[in-house]
């Protein structure tokens, strides 16, 4: 349909921009959400345990929608790129590598959001977990944004791209799918 992000040109390379607009915009969530949610995690009072949960629950759901992200990358961008990259193989492997990174980073903040939610009285291991987490996401995101997606711009083609939104978003939970009529901001 006409203005339809996924159907905006058909280019036989490149996605016409489509990995450069995405992926910061998605990416922009788990910058933004992680930061915020150590700052409310340090809030929360030692006997807050309703408020705690809450807040965990949440953490969760922004983990869940990570760990979401980089499976669909993993599966469907990186391989095709390796096929594709030639002498970018090594930073196309560097990425679900450092995916595992996180997935490690991301166990720890889930083991320690159970146990604070259980028993708010010291939100330290959460916060210090929360900061490893946070700044291995940082260093990825900023790596894959500056060298990775210009290789996705050169070696996957706009239908593979949207192919790709399509299938990630179908097998999103509903609470992650966007709303009829969003637009990025």
């Amino acid at each position: 349909a006409e203005g339809d992000v996924l159907t905006l040109t058909t280019e036989a390379h490149g996605t016409g921009g489509l990995a450069a607009q995405q992926m910061p915009l998605i990416h922009r969530i788990f910058r933004r959400e992680l930061p915020a949610l150590r700052t409310i995690v340090g809030e929360v009072p030692p006997g807050g345990t309703e408020r705690a949960r809450s807040v965990a629950a949440h953490l969760h759901f922004v983990l869940d929608g990570l760990h979401h992200h980089h499976a669909n990358e993993d599966e469907m961008v990186w391989p095709l790129l390796l096929d594709r990259a030639g002498l970018d193989a090594r930073l196309v492997e560097r990425m679900p590598q450092q995916h595992d990174q996180i997935d490690d980073a991301m166990a720890l903040v889930r083991r320690a959001a159970e146990q604070w939610a259980q028993a708010p009285a010291s939100a330290a291991a959460l916060v210090q977990s929360l900061g490893v987490l946070i700044e291995a996401l940082q260093a990825h995101l900023a790596e894959e944004e500056r060298l990775g997606l210009p290789r996705v711009e050169q070696h996957l083609p706009r239908h593979e791209g949207a192919e790709m939104v399509r299938d990630g978003l179908a097998t999103c939970t509903p609470a992650w799918r966007p709303s009829a009529g969003a637009r990025p901001p």
